[in-house]
């Protein structure tokens, strides 16, 4: 993708509705392809779309992302039984670190 530089995307959507639109495409297709999360993509969109709100420019179309709601880096699997076990072993407490993880563990409930 060449660079852009900020004045640019503004001067060229004020001549044409529908260059906003196809940057904007341009971008998603851009990212996808470097193997970008589609919740990446969104937020890059969303940050161009209201730069050129605030500039008074409308984008003419809807961008569909796939995968806006993709969050590949966050670990979402709650905590085993078993790896519990050794919270309630109060007496296999190596370090300060492992009793305040295992407070937090209790007092959340699991």
């Amino acid at each position: 993708m060449r660079s852009v530089t900020p004045v640019e995307p503004a001067e060229r959507a004020g001549a044409d509705e529908r260059w906003a639109y196809n940057f904007l495409m341009d971008v998603v297709i851009e990212f996808e392809g470097r193997g970008k999360a589609g919740s990446y993509i969104h937020s890059n969109v969303k940050a161009v779309k209201s730069w050129l709100s605030r500039n008074g420019i409308r984008v003419a179309g809807k961008v569909k992302i796939s995968g806006v709601d993709d969050t590949p880096t966050l670990s979402e699997r709650m905590p085993l039984q078993a790896a519990n076990k050794g919270c309630r072993d109060r007496g296999k407490a190596k370090s300060i670190e492992h009793l305040s993880s295992c407070r937090q563990v209790r007092r959340s409930g699991l």
